[in-house]
């Protein structure tokens, strides 16, 4: 199976604290074995969903 981080990384180009593209990039980064980076996404994700209107516990690495 293949994972791609292009679309949620040309996303965040363009909207840099999209909490889905966040998600979406670092499940994908999560799938690819590259744990740490995945999880340095964790902060920037919880930064963008603190002031979300649903929850969304998605980080259990």
């Amino acid at each position: 199976m293949t994972f791609s981080v292009a679309p949620a990384g040309q996303d965040l180009k363009i909207y840099p604290t999209n909490g889905w593209s966040l998600y979406g990039l670092a499940q994908s980064l999560q799938k690819q074995g590259k744990l740490e980076e995945a999880k340095a996404l964790q902060t920037q994700f919880k930064e963008a969903w603190k002031y979300a209107d649903v929850t969304k516990d998605v980080f259990s690495f």
